[in-house]
């Protein structure tokens, strides 16, 4: 599997971006993220059973702010924040 960033673009021309999932035996796409975020730089955790992004909220954080840590899982579960 290879997860990774698809970028796309609202009306309103805010840049949001979904994660997804991409299964290289079948070549099937299953999106892990949606909605009006920018999820981005995925990264496998080391035993592959979990998948950290970060995330902005687009129109309420802003352009200068910390993006918060998330994860989710290979079979796209609702993304958590990651509190240390």
């Amino acid at each position: 599997f290879i997860v990774y960033q698809s970028a796309q673009w609202s009306v309103a021309d805010e840049a949001h971006a979904d994660l997804a999932l991409l299964d290289l035996g079948t070549g099937a796409v299953r999106r892990l993220t949606d909605g009006p975020h920018r999820d981005r730089q995925p990264r496998w955790s080391p035993d592959g059973l979990r998948i950290a992004f970060f995330r902005r909220v687009a129109g309420v954080m802003p352009p200068d702010s910390v993006s918060a840590i998330c994860w989710t899982t290979p079979r796209g579960d609702p993304p958590r924040r990651h509190r240390p």
